[in-house]
């Protein structure tokens, strides 16, 4: 019996010793397992981290509509695009914009060549249209008839005075173009200073406006569809010439009179309206030399101008006026249908380089395009005689084609209509009231309030200059200190 319980006790200690050694070596299999565990993510880590880190993967284009535009010239172009948008202020993005000197067409104000108009409508990609369909918002039925008839009979009285001033010296050894173009001037400067005077009793703005003569206007913007050279450096020592259709253009004018105003005119239609998107586009059908366009120059662009300095608070045009004295000698040179094609191209050609200057001193340019239309009207005269345009400036963006970019700038214009018939015996003969009143309504095209921000690409800007309503500086009064004369008795 003792010797069965002895060997019971041999047989559970030995039972007990096998236990505890499963154990221990279970723990140390474990303790094993986690450090190769460890040294293996260890390793992996190590791995990872040697391996080189790939930069994002570029897309073709850029953002945006490109179409059939090379995908390496686009990120040319989007290298522009993104450096301007680096630039908060106005000043800064027309320095940029104008910093290099480049080859570019000088579009003149003054061009005789029969082909001149299509040339016109392709640089500024504009759609022609009737003046009957320029929706004006005019005062005419609130206009009192005894008003008109006074304006009517201040302006025949001056034209009378201009008239006999301008007999008196025909005799003169001045030539009589040069009479003409002066009483011309005359003659228009008395019209705007009647209507201004006159009409500001129904219109609030024209209280406001400021006018100027003589008044230069400057733009610059690139079209494409002209080819053109562009160099391209391979490295610090060899370059390689590409051919680009995407000509620069420059265009400069006077304007004989201006009107603007511290608000915008308002659109005539949305800038992606049907009208402005649908509507056929102007082709150029030939190389640039073949309408009289001056052949390619290479200078730096001097400035972008819209008729006053920078920052002044009437920085919108609502009405400009240029004088059209070289008729009688176009007329029997060319004929009457290439005297009015050359009138209207150079109507389109100013009214356009206005707008592009205008568009520019808010910010926009063909590398950031606009985000709502420009509006201004164009009075045309040679003293006698009246045309009228207005133009909506919708895009910039010329440099891309017509797939990428199918917004076209719309141009209103009417033919050319006397004032008068003639001036004899001291009276003016057939006078037209049909052509006041179209001057009437051009004046009377209210400025409104666009009800969004007018710079909204300008992180820099002035609101206060910007918004300032007293157009008028007040009257400093000096108090001035009397000294009491003392005497010595």
């Amino acid at each position: 019996m003792v010797a069965s319980l002895a060997v019971l006790r041999c047989q559970v200690r030995k039972a007990f010793l096998n236990v505890k050694s499963l154990q221990e070596n279970t723990i140390v299999y474990y303790n094993n397992a986690v450090k190769r565990d460890v040294n293996v993510a260890k390793n992996v880590s190590r791995a990872e981290s040697s391996l080189p880190e790939y930069p994002p993967i570029k897309p073709r284009y850029p953002p945006g509509i490109w179409k059939d535009m090379d995908s390496s010239y686009a990120w040319i172009w989007q290298k522009t695009i993104d450096d301007l948008w680096d630039i908060s202020d106005v000043k800064g993005r027309q320095e940029y914009i104008l910093r290099n000197e480049m080859s570019h067409i000088n579009i003149l104000p003054h061009n005789d060549h029969p082909n001149y108009l299509e040339f016109a409508k392709y640089a500024s990609k504009s759609v022609l249209l009737p003046w009957s369909e320029f929706v004006v918002n005019s005062l005419h039925d609130t206009l009192d008839e005894d008003l008109f008839d006074k304006m009517k009979k201040i302006i025949t009285d001056h034209l009378l005075i201009e008239h006999e001033a301008v007999e008196r010296e025909i005799s003169n050894k001045e030539s009589t173009l040069n009479l003409k173009k002066r009483r011309a001037a005359l003659v228009l400067r008395n019209i705007v200073d009647t209507l201004l005077t006159h009409l500001n009793q129904k219109a609030n703005h024209l209280r406001t406006c400021q006018y100027d003569e003589n008044v230069i206007v400057r733009a610059v913007w690139d079209r494409h569809g002209i080819e053109r050279k562009r160099r391209h450096r391979l490295s610090p020592s060899s370059f390689k010439i590409d051919d680009v259709l995407d000509q620069r253009l420059t265009s400069s004018c006077i304007f004989n009179g201006m009107i603007r105003s511290h608000l915008p005119l308002p659109q005539v239609h949305p800038r992606d309206s049907g009208l402005s998107t649908e509507s056929e586009k102007p082709v150029l059908q030939y190389k640039f030399p073949c309408y009289g366009v001056s052949k390619l120059q290479t200078s730096k662009a001097q400035s972008i101008l819209a008729g006053h300095i920078l920052g002044d608070p009437c920085e919108y045009g609502t009405v400009g006026f240029l004088l059209t004295n070289r008729k009688e000698k176009l007329s029997s040179n060319l004929g009457s249908k290439i005297l009015k094609e050359c009138r209207l191209a150079r109507g389109l050609t100013s009214t356009f380089t206005w707008l592009a200057a205008q568009a520019y001193n808010q910010g926009f340019s063909g590398f950031i395009d606009l985000t709502y239309p420009l509006t201004s009207q164009t009075v045309m005269s040679d003293g006698k005689n009246f045309s009228f345009i207005a133009c909506q400036l919708n895009t910039l963006e010329l440099w891309k084609s017509d797939k990428a970019n199918e917004i076209v700038n719309l141009c209103w214009h009417s033919d050319e209509m006397p004032l008068y018939d003639c001036i004899e015996n001291g009276q003016v003969k057939g006078f037209n009231d049909e052509v006041l009143q179209m001057l009437v309504n051009v004046f009377l095209l209210e400025p409104v309030e666009r009800g969004y921000d007018m710079k909204p690409t300008i992180s820099d800007k002035d609101t206060n200059l910007h918004h300032k309503c007293d157009f008028i500086p007040e009257k400093v009064e000096e108090v001035v200190e009397q000294k009491v004369e003392q005497y010595v008795v």
